[in-house]
């Protein structure tokens, strides 16, 4: 999957936004996927409306529920609400995300990349390999 990271320091970036529009006129990506409310923001940029009610290209938003306030809070809210797949990751996430008006029919999830162990491991072992005591608790994250 070929991936971009391009800065774009503000709503008033205007170097960052045109590279920010040359890519993705230049890769015509299938899918934008903005993490955070400026990256929603910015997206809107480049993804226009097309003709099935969707957006071209696809827009999905992620970690944006809290798009802050004034007009860039605006400019966000309007733009995750356009968004064509929102991931929330909790409720209380979903229901900031309803709460901006986006329809819970745009909710979506996106599977962990790595897929769950097919066998659970000895606990015994772990602890060896860690070199704790038997039985001590972890926390693992």
């Amino acid at each position: 999957i070929v991936t971009h990271a391009l800065p774009v320091r503000g709503p008033f970036d205007l170097t960052g936004i045109r590279r920010l529009r040359r890519a993705a006129r230049e890769e015509a990506p299938q899918v934008v996927h903005a993490w955070g409310p400026e990256a929603a923001r910015a997206a809107r940029l480049v993804v226009r409306g097309s003709a099935d009610g969707g957006n071209s290209p696809r827009l999905v938003v992620s970690a944006a529920s809290d798009p802050g306030g004034g007009f860039g809070g605006w400019l966000a809210r309007r733009a995750i609400r356009r968004a064509d797949r929102v991931t929330p990751v909790t409720r209380a996430d979903g229901e900031r995300y309803r709460r901006l008006g986006v329809p819970v029919e745009r909710f979506t999830r996106i599977g962990p990349a790595a897929p769950p162990p097919t066998t659970p491991a000895d606990p015994a072992a772990v602890f060896r390999g860690l070199g704790v005591p038997p039985g001590s608790r972890l926390l693992v994250a």
